[in-house]
């Protein structure tokens, strides 16, 4: 049955009076704004000379125009659900950015920077009539940067990020993998990418740099995003640290979906 929050957020009339309470609609509409509340922001109901056998109303949908939406997932794992009404998506991720790693507690050794995640974007992607269906989304983790020391220690490789079908049709499994972390003096490598799905152009994370002498290395940029607004770039590798000094935390992933008619 529909709740009264459902009613309050959009625009039922019922001869002429605005409903916004479920009891206050008789029962033979509940059914009919049921199935139009995810489609439309205000339906209008009438009963004209009601007859018990007959029982004649009409129902009358304004939809409004789907104006388009960006959703952007920055940490976890989520459910994206395409919203009613959207034809095309332009969806990117970024694989997690790789640590640096931490400089030598002695002499003049330096850590090298962290790769950056790999980085992807599929536009225009037909998910004309699948409005409902889902994906789940797992973003990458931050590489942690290494700790300084005799020896130094700690650094990882940035998290792998996912976008996966649920229930939509027709896509297939994407991945971008997390950059890896400065070893020592020398850098990290940036991650890869796999998408096969139709308007997919894939971009392999960028290296970070090795330490010279003292000063440690720069991390991996992260990729440009290419949907206006989306926060990016993300997914970049973190800069190696100095002698006796930390590495820094790559950047983690993200995933960015923007949905149009």
């Amino acid at each position: 049955m529909i709740s009264n929050a459902a009613l309050k957020q959009m625009y039922v009339e019922f001869n002429g009076t605005r409903v916004t309470r479920a009891k206050d609609l008789p029962k033979q509409f509940l059914g009919c704004v049921e199935r139009h509340v995810e489609r439309v922001t205000a339906i209008q109901l009438a009963q004209q000379r009601w007859q018990p056998r007959a029982g004649i109303h009409q129902l009358l949908p304004i939809p409004t125009a789907f104006a388009g939406t960006v959703a952007i997932y920055t940490s976890g794992t989520n459910t994206n659900t395409i919203p009613f009404d959207a034809s095309k998506m332009t969806l990117e991720f970024w694989g997690g950015g790789g640590g640096g790693d931490g400089g030598t507690s002695i002499g003049t050794g330096a850590g090298g920077g962290g790769g950056a995640g790999g980085y992807s974007i599929t536009s225009n992607y037909s998910i004309a009539g699948q409005g409902g269906n889902t994906f789940q989304v797992i973003v990458g983790i931050a590489g942690g940067g290494g700790t300084a020391g005799n020896p130094r220690h700690g650094v990882f490789a940035g998290g792998n990020t996912s976008v996966i079908a649920i229930s939509v049709i027709g896509w297939t499994s994407a991945y971008g993998t997390g950059g890896n972390p400065g070893v020592g003096a020398a850098n990290g490598v940036g991650g890869a990418v796999t998408n096969t799905n139709s308007g997919a152009s894939n971009t392999t994370g960028n290296n970070g740099t090795a330490a010279s002498g003292g000063s440690g290395g720069a991390g991996g940029a992260g990729h440009a995003g290419g949907i206006g607004g989306d926060g990016g770039p993300y997914g970049g590798g973190g800069a190696g640290g100095n002698t006796n000094n930390n590495g820094s935390n790559g950047v983690a992933g993200a995933v960015v979906f923007s949905y149009v008619a």
